[in-house]
């Protein structure tokens, strides 16, 4: 792993043991804009008191240097909505279960949207 930086994603449940979540490629990331990214932790986090999330960086050298971390906007949710907002048009996806069999109503202001199942 010499000859570039490595930016990894841990999470742990006992700030002990981490499991790995995500690892930038070999040839590295450059985005030019805000990008957002979704990752299930939930085979990790489920059912646990505490949950824990590390942004590492390193090793470091001066091959291939990247510009690090830029993070904006995190959020933990455990019936999470993506994207987060959007304007008309915009396709929304709500992971999860058990939602019953009555089917909602969602408003954007007073406009009731369509819901597709």
């Amino acid at each position: 792993m010499e000859g570039t930086d490595y930016a990894r994603i841990y999470v742990s449940h006992d700030q002990t043991n981490w499991v790995l979540i995500w690892e930038n490629p070999e040839s590295g990331i450059s985005d030019d804009q805000w990008t957002p990214v979704m990752f299930d932790i939930s085979r990790h986090a489920a059912d646990q008191e505490s949950v824990y999330i590390k942004f590492t960086m390193g090793p470091s050298d001066e091959a291939g240097s990247y510009s690090g971390w830029n993070i904006d906007d995190l959020e933990v949710s455990s019936n999470p909505v993506y994207p987060a907002e959007g304007t008309m048009g915009t396709e929304f996806s709500i992971e999860g279960s058990g939602f019953g069999t009555k089917k909602g109503k969602v408003l954007m202001g007073n406009a009731s949207l369509k819901i597709d199942l």
